[in-house]
């Protein structure tokens, strides 16, 4: 999205796009690059990344010092999207939630050592309403090989495990008062903590915080002030701060900061220079403090 320009709302029941028909893996001309969608960052530091080549749905390690990828599989049959990519670096494992060619709902999980992929139906979720097609978020993994997933189940957005082995999902709560989103979600492990941006019926906009331990979630403003639109969450950091990426209007600028999700205060730490366009795509290495944009 262009960060000077509020996009529209986006309901939580969305529906999954296609991806790009043009073949973005070989550039043209002009030098456009893939449109990558991030899953995460490898043991070395490479962000571990997607993108359509024209037929499939193509995995790569790409290396934000030089901008050069290695090929290390394909997410299988997966066609159409939500960009929904998580990888697991305990397991090596890269997992994908989408459609195929045949409009069936799949988990896809490629092992980045062997390039082998399992490919899982998608069982209807526990309490989806308004039927259709599966429609999940991916926040993150458990420790276990979960993914902590959310769904919009006609009347809440619904906070579920789901089984990568089986494709079946378990409730274990709900985003209380969540009403819009743009998918912004992210699963602190070490804290068994959510976090969801979005906004409620009135269309304020709040940081949800959702434990699991206790099922309950805790509602802060975001600071929208001195224009400040579009906020992304790229991770956190060990402190359990959300790095988050927000178009400053006035100065131009997409502004990186930390932010406490209890207070939704942000500490400014920069900006990413030049940065004009883009899909929100960020990931943080907790461990060197290294923040990678993509647009």
């Amino acid at each position: 999205k262009p960060p000077p320009i509020a996009p529209p709302s986006i309901t939580p029941s969305q529906p999954i796009v296609k991806p790009p028909p043009a073949d973005p893996g070989v550039p043209t001309d002009a030098g456009i690059p893939p449109s990558y969608t991030f899953g995460g960052l490898y043991k070395d530091g490479r962000v571990v990344v997607a993108f359509w080549d024209g037929k499939r749905e193509e995995a790569a390690l790409l290396d934000p010092s030089t901008g050069a990828g290695e090929f290390v599989g394909y997410l299988g049959s997966l066609y159409l999207w939500q960009d929904q990519l998580v990888y697991d670096g305990r397991t090596n494992e890269l997992y994908a939630l989408g459609l195929d060619a045949h409009n069936v709902a799949n988990v896809y999980t490629l092992d980045l050592g062997t390039s082998a992929v399992r490919t899982v139906v998608q069982a209807a979720p526990p309490d989806q309403r308004d039927g259709g097609q599966p429609s999940y978020t991916a926040g993150g993994v458990t420790a276990d090989g979960h993914l902590l997933v959310a769904y919009w189940t006609g009347v809440r957005e619904a906070v579920a495990f789901l089984d990568t082995a089986t494709g079946e999902a378990t409730d274990i709560g709900a985003f209380d008062g969540l009403y819009m989103w743009s998918d912004q979600f992210f699963y602190d492990e070490a804290k068994h903590m959510a976090y969801a941006l979005g906004q409620d019926k009135d269309e304020t906009q709040h940081v949800y915080s959702f434990s699991l331990d206790s099922g309950k979630t805790q509602i802060t403003d975001l600071d929208m002030s001195n224009g400040k639109i579009n906020y992304d969450i790229g991770g956190f950091t060990s402190s359990g701060q959300l790095v988050v990426g927000y178009w400053n209007g006035p100065a131009q600028t997409e502004e990186i900061g930390l932010m406490d999700p209890s207070t939704a205060k942000i500490a400014v730490v920069g900006t990413l220079k030049g940065l004009m366009w883009w899909s929100g795509q960020m990931a943080y290495d907790r461990n060197t403090g290294r923040l990678v944009a993509f647009g």
